[in-house]
């Protein structure tokens, strides 16, 4: 279930392929950084990612839900983006991201609340839904598709084996 259709003007659907490889999954996160440590770093969070939840004892036959805290959102783009100042805070500036203007910041906490509580990921159409609301929040000033690639690779690992990722328009991924 999307809770945020309220927040987009333009209809969108990310374009959200498999790729079987944590390489192929960074490339195409990453496809235009020339850094090895954003590399690295992405890959280790989604690996990390992963191994939390194979270590956490939810059990969704019996309707446990994948829940993404806020803390979690700091915590990657902390590791991930290292050194950056205000690292891991969310914008407290408004913002227009792939011709999206992202809901004012003067109500992202009260959003991010709802999102917290509400986004339970269940199956991998959750998980999209759960994509879809995160890219419409745009809670960091920049690198909210990196943060939420990591999440949406190291989830659907999790869910199905393989690694989900958005191919964002107009970028050549050879």
């Amino acid at each position: 279930m999307r809770l945020f259709e309220s927040h987009r003007v333009n209809s969108w659907e990310p374009d959200i392929i498999e790729v079987e490889s944590l390489d192929e999954a960074v490339h195409i996160i990453h496809v235009s950084s020339d850094s090895l440590d954003l590399d690295l770093n992405t890959a280790d969070a989604i690996l990390s990612g992963i191994e939390e939840l194979e270590d956490s004892e939810i059990d969704l036959e019996f309707q446990d839900a994948i829940v993404v805290t806020n803390d979690t959102l700091k915590s990657i783009y902390s590791h991930v983006y290292t050194g950056v100042r205000n690292s891991g805070e969310f914008r407290g500036l408004p913002i227009i991201e792939d011709n999206h203007l992202a809901p004012d910041p003067t109500i992202l906490p009260k959003l991010l609340h709802q999102f917290e509580t509400e986004s339970l990921i269940t199956t991998v159409d959750d998980l999209v839904d759960w994509y879809w609301d995160y890219t419409t929040l745009c809670p960091f000033r920049l690198g909210n598709y990196v943060v939420g690639s990591i999440i949406l690779s190291a989830i659907s690992c999790f869910l199905q084996g393989n690694y989900l990722v958005e191919v964002k328009e107009g970028v050549h991924y050879d």
